[in-house]
């Protein structure tokens, strides 16, 4: 569908009026939409309890007409963390669990690298990315796998930190799965019957799908697109089942508008208390500080940033915001709350990467403050082409082979064989067609180009949105001359497999 055509029904849909402070968001989100190229978005604006903006705009999918409405499904993907600190604060005031609980408290098979962050590691450590662990360390053992929870877990003994324990923020997806699993063990039941019973029901948010079979069984839903090889196209979703509590939600901006009601109203939706107060406050509270503003440039002002329990938080303007982004393969959405005005915003988009969700929501926010005009989205694109006209000016030159530079060192069949990692698990190097190939799971394998000596690059077939599309590959040899392992990178992290077997 032409970005002309999705204008046209933009229009068609009608605008907020004239006497709302967000008066000309309709005409915003589709000039916007169209210069980033989007197919679909939808969003929700919740103010003084009140939703008083829920619309979708654009297209489900970018091959069909079908338009994208206030009930549409997308993965919200991290703003699934939220939840999950939710249902443990649930718990807590149950009288289940208390955050200072060691994890082995309830799940004594679990391990860290360290013996001593083993026996100390807390609850509360889990959901506020102060564990060591590195950022997006060990995601390659869920994207395009069928590892169970359990097994993920089990396998993070062999993961090394990249920090000392609890001395700084990194971002980390597995020590939230963990926190589902203490919050099953406690809880009694999985962690998607807590997530039903404690949040979706009482909050009535009927749409909302906890698994990729619920949601192919729906029929209102968003497709993922991402720019593959210059050109706009449908992906497959993410298969999240197995790190729900990181990321797993699939919801749309009416039922996600009722979280944030929740969240405003400490604890209480239309009268009914669904969180406590305490709970409420504790994870909105900075409890790991971050040092580093990424967008520093684009929210000028800024005197913290920090991450409390699934909601990371800032200041802006004198005010108090508390927010959250999700992203998947094909989905960028973000969640919004500014207590001090009561107002929340909800923004769900179809395609990866693109920026215009902080910027939809900084838009908004600057309505309600009565602040002088900004093109919010101008400004995060402006960014975001930069930030890509850069890593492809990077990879341009990665994958600028040397025609005069040394041979591989032995011949290519000698580097085929079978590797081991006691975290990744197994890959493989064959030759397809008189070339080297990597094999560790659909999403991490590819063609190898010989750079120099035993020093590859492998090209990723079905690259990760936020992961570089290529990345080195190292093999060592042994006294002997013969390849003993092989050294990598997913994402930024180094892995290393163990050679097991020759061709």
């Amino acid at each position: 569908m032409r970005y002309s055509s999705i204008l046209a029904l933009l229009i068609a849909m009608g605008h907020a009026t004239a006497q709302s402070p967000i008066a000309g968001l309709d005409d915003y989100i589709g000039q916007a939409m169209a210069k980033w190229g989007i197919p679909g978005i939808a969003v929700a604006v919740v103010k003084d309890d009140r939703v008083i903006h829920a619309r979708g705009y654009g297209v489900r999918a970018m091959d069909k007409e079908a338009p994208v409405d206030e009930r549409t499904l997308f993965a919200v993907a991290s703003n699934s963390k939220a939840f999950t600190c939710a249902v443990l604060g649930s718990l807590r005031d149950d009288g289940k669990l208390k955050w200072s609980d060691r994890v082995t408290d309830h799940l004594p098979w679990f391990q860290m690298h360290d013996p001593w962050v083993t026996r100390d590691i807390r609850v509360l450590d889990l959901v506020c990315h102060r564990s060591g662990l590195p950022t997006f360390g060990g995601d390659h053992l869920w994207i395009a796998s069928d590892l169970s929870r359990r097994e993920i877990l089990r396998r993070v003994r062999h993961m090394e930190p990249t920090a000392p324990f609890r001395a700084r923020f990194q971002y980390q997806n597995l020590m939230y799965v963990a926190a589902g699993e203490v919050a099953a063990a406690a809880g009694g039941k999985s962690f998607e019957e807590l997530l039903r019973e404690r949040l979706m029901a009482p909050l009535g948010m009927n749409d909302t799908r906890l698994s990729m079979a619920e949601l192919r069984a729906a029929e209102n839903v968003a497709a993922a697109h991402e720019i593959r090889g210059g050109e706009l196209r449908i992906v497959a979703y993410d298969d999240a089942d197995s790190i729900m509590a990181a990321g797993g939600i699939k919801s749309n901006v009416v039922d996600m508008a009722r979280w944030l009601r929740c969240h405003l109203n400490a604890g209480e939706l239309e009268g009914q208390r669904v969180l406590s107060a305490r709970t409420v406050n504790e994870m909105q509270m900075v409890r790991t500080p971050i040092s580093g503003r990424r967008d520093v440039s684009g929210e000028p002002g800024a005197l913290f940033s920090g991450y409390g329990m699934g909601w990371g938080i800032t200041d802006y303007a004198g005010h108090r915001v508390i927010g959250h982004g999700g992203g998947l393969s094909g989905m960028i959405s973000r969640t919004t709350i500014v207590p001090s005005m009561k107002l929340g915003v909800v923004v769900l988009t179809n395609m990866a990467d693109n920026g215009l969700p902080p910027a939809l929501t900084w838009w908004v926010i600057d309505r309600y403050l009565a602040h002088p005009a900004k093109d919010w989205s101008a400004s995060y694109l402006a960014r975001y082409d930069s930030r890509r006209e850069a890593a492809a000016a990077t990879e341009k030159r990665n994958q600028a082979t040397p025609t005069d530079g040394p041979p591989a060192s032995l011949p290519l069949k000698d580097y085929t064989g079978r590797y081991h990692s006691d975290l990744s698990g197994a890959a493989q190097v064959t030759l397809r067609d008189g070339r080297l190939w990597f094999s560790y799971n659909p999403r991490h394998e590819g063609p190898l180009t010989h750079v120099r000596h035993d020093t590859f690059r492998v090209t990723w077939t079905d690259p990760i949105f936020d992961m570089p599309p290529s990345t080195s590959l190292q093999f060592i040899r042994d006294e002997r001359g013969k390849v003993k392992q092989l050294d990598t990178r997913f994402y930024w992290d180094p892995i290393t497999f163990q050679r097991t077997s020759a061709p």
